[in-house]
């Protein structure tokens, strides 16, 4: 009996799996290749993927057909539609979706239709009415391709970038309304929270010989005072000092509570300034406060008594220094006022009100300078904690004090006879 012997037909061998045999599938290495498969652009590589015998273009059954588009301003982007098919013609490119190009003359237009809208007043801005979709603008002048609401077309110097004049009943920048005008002029922002800045401001005598007033500006927590340099601008911040006075004290009451100018003290044409630290230690004694006379000009921070001409030092715990003024109440000439509520030498925190022309140099006793002292009469009365040197009122060529004395009953008599 003779053995069984298998015979397979070459033709039966499907090398790619993807069920058709080698006689039948015209390319057995690839599972994608195959009769009935998709027929696909691949011009690159000329596949006849369905197996029947024809390729790309040629196969009416391809799939995957692109669009193709010319592209003569060779700007990338597709302008008319020129071809459906594997391979397009020459200078096309391929459609990938998108808006066509609107110019395909101009390389440097190449977005869809615009929109332009009309400015009638030429000042780049139009109210967003009228408008006409094109590649190009309008050819006549006044169409731009933005809109933001100008609120009078017809007036160049309205829109919503234009500058605000406040008060003139014109809406300049089209926010909806004129602007009301605030009642200051020029705004100077503090740093730090609770440092007081801008517990007093003022004017005083050119310090710096730049020939313009200087201004001050003191903290009363901060303790610092600060010159801001001018012509001020508009809106300006605390860092935009030109100088920064502070005060060291070991118990840290090195608040500023005024500053005056004390005019021309040494005679060289620019006046010097005075600053009262009424907190400050003078020698052992807390609170003793003084007065600084010194010159405004300079840069960076400074110590208040480095450089000072004149230190003028409170005692007693009087706090010299809370209010500063400067008159003529003699016919003397000018004098430097300075208050010490909680003077205690004639009655115990009755208040004491220092006068004197003389400025020596270095650290001196105020009352060794005094040319005139006005004192409370009642305990606690703090004569000087709130007071102010007017001008002349009753006629006789001299400056006037006004002066509010604390913790007294509105409803008492005039016990000093000052008429208050």
């Amino acid at each position: 009996m003779l053995p069984w012997t298998w015979v397979v037909a070459a033709w039966a061998v499907d090398a790619d799996g993807d069920g058709f045999p080698a006689g039948i599938d015209c390319d057995d290495t690839r599972a994608d290749v195959h009769p009935g498969a998709r027929e696909t652009c691949d011009v690159e590589l000329g596949i006849d993927e369905d197996c029947d015998g024809l390729v790309d273009d040629a196969d009416p059954n391809v799939r995957r057909v692109p669009y193709w588009n010319e592209d003569r301003d060779a700007d990338g982007h597709p302008g008319a539609f020129v071809a459906h098919a594997c391979e397009g013609p020459p200078g096309a490119i391929r459609f990938h979706g998108g808006p066509a190009d609107c110019d395909d003359a101009d390389a440097s237009v190449w977005n869809g239709l615009a929109l332009w809208y009309p400015d009638a007043d030429l000042d780049g801005w139009s109210s967003g009415s009228g408008w006409v979709q094109a590649c190009h603008a309008p050819a006549q002048t006044g169409w731009i391709a933005r809109t933001d609401s100008d609120c009078q077309d017809s007036d160049p110097t309205i829109h919503p970038q234009a500058t605000e004049i406040c008060g003139d009943g014109i809406d300049q920048d089209c926010a909806g309304g004129d602007e009301v005008c605030p009642w200051w002029d020029h705004t100077i922002a503090g740093a730090t929270s609770g440092e007081g800045f801008g517990s007093d401001v003022v004017v005083v005598g050119d310090g710096t010989g730049d020939g313009l007033p200087d201004l001050w500006v003191l903290g009363a927590r901060a303790g610092a005072a600060w010159s801001m340099p001018g012509p001020l601008t508009r809106d300006q911040p605390q860092s935009a000092a030109a100088l920064t006075l502070e005060v060291e004290d070991p118990n840290g009451l090195d608040a500023f509570y005024a500053v005056v100018s004390a005019g021309d003290v040494d005679g060289d044409g620019l006046d010097e300034l005075a600053f009262g630290v009424p907190g400050v230690q003078v020698g052992i004694v807390d609170r003793a406060g003084a007065v600084y006379i010194r010159r405004g000009g300079g840069t960076g921070t400074r110590t208040v008594d480095v450089g000072a001409r004149t230190i003028l030092e409170g005692n007693r715990f009087g706090q010299l220094g809370t209010k500063l003024a400067v008159g003529d109440w003699d016919g003397g000439g000018l004098a430097l006022f300075a208050s010490a509520p909680y003077d205690g030498r004639a009655v115990s925190n009755a208040g004491a009100i220092l006068v004197t022309s003389t400025f020596p140099a270095g650290r001196v006793p105020y009352e060794s300078v005094a040319d005139a002292r006005i004192e409370g009469i009642t305990s606690g009365e703090r004569l000087g904690e709130a007071w102010l040197l007017v001008a002349d009122t009753d006629g006789d060529g001299l400056d006037d004090q006004a002066e509010r004395v604390a913790h007294t009953d509105p409803t008492d008599a005039d016990t000093d006879d000052d008429g208050l």
